[in-house]
């Protein structure tokens, strides 16, 4: 084994993204030599319509993960937020860094909260928080890296961008946990799993599972998250489906997480 090739976006976001990653690795390994691959997927070209409108989450995954698959790099990098629902299952979803925190802000240039009636977004989640926050508001939608939707809110395209809503709202499940996608197969595979962090990698199949369980897709507007206290985790979980909102929260000891399924399902009435 020579090297680690790493396949990622070539947003500036999930450049840093990767260099954490790679930093990660070389720590482990030093010496390891690291090369980063950078990708354009579907999401990234097509800016002008809803991700729900062509290919879903996998709009930023399904790229990389072929290269992957076909042994051109060794592992890839996402937003695991990002993730579709099912992945190629020749390969496997691992976390390797603690999360990030999930929190969200709104931004504005030279508006007060109450002047604000335009709003840059395009998640249903985002849209149906904000449609709290400022009910006379009205959401259009904005695509494209950070620094492009800055640009536009500075032009005066929008009143306020959501690159995400404030803290006590529920956000998108896995938000703040980069994924590491590897082979099954290989002895990258085995290094890197030596690597993951054990309470990111429960996030982050926790709410992948419970997003499995909602049947929840990029056309819902939809939240989870979850905390992990000690021996127990704090679950959240939001979705509003056909103009109706469902939510729960509840905390349950980490020996009884393969129960939160059901627990969701019952609680949120699906």
């Amino acid at each position: 084994m020579d090297e680690f090739r790493i396949g990622t976006r070539k947003s500036a976001l999930a450049m840093i993204q990767t260099r954490m990653v790679a930093e990660r690795i070389f720590m482990a390994y030093p010496g390891m030599p690291v090369t980063v691959i950078p990708c354009i997927t579907r999401g990234d070209v097509n800016l002008k319509s809803p991700i729900a409108d062509f290919g879903g989450k996998g709009a930023f995954v399904a790229e990389i993960e072929q290269l992957l698959v076909e042994g051109k790099i060794d592992l890839a990098v996402h937003s695991a937020k990002d993730l579709p629902e099912e992945i190629d299952p020749r390969t496997e979803i691992i976390s390797i860094l603690p999360r990030e925190d999930p929190s969200e802000v709104l931004l504005t240039v030279g508006n007060s909260c109450r002047e604000i009636l335009n709003i840059g977004t395009s998640s249903p989640r985002r849209q149906m928080l904000v449609k709290k926050m400022f009910p006379e508001a009205s959401c259009r939608l904005l695509r494209g890296n950070v620094p492009t939707r800055i640009e536009r809110l500075r032009h005066g395209e929008y009143d306020g961008i959501v690159l995400a809503l404030p803290s006590e709202f529920i956000p998108a499940a896995c938000q703040g946990i980069i994924a590491v996608q590897i082979r099954r197969d290989g002895i990258h595979s085995q290094l890197v799993r030596r690597l993951t962090d054990e309470n990111s990698q429960c996030q982050l199949m926790l709410e992948r599972e419970i997003l499995r369980t909602l049947g929840a897709g990029c056309h819902d507007a939809v939240g989870v998250h979850t905390r992990i206290n000690g021996g127990s985790v704090d679950i959240s979980v939001l979705l509003e489906r056909n103009s109706i909102q469902h939510s729960c929260s509840f905390s349950i000891e980490k020996f009884r997480l393969t129960d939160v399924p059901q627990i969701v399902s019952r609680m949120m009435g699906i």
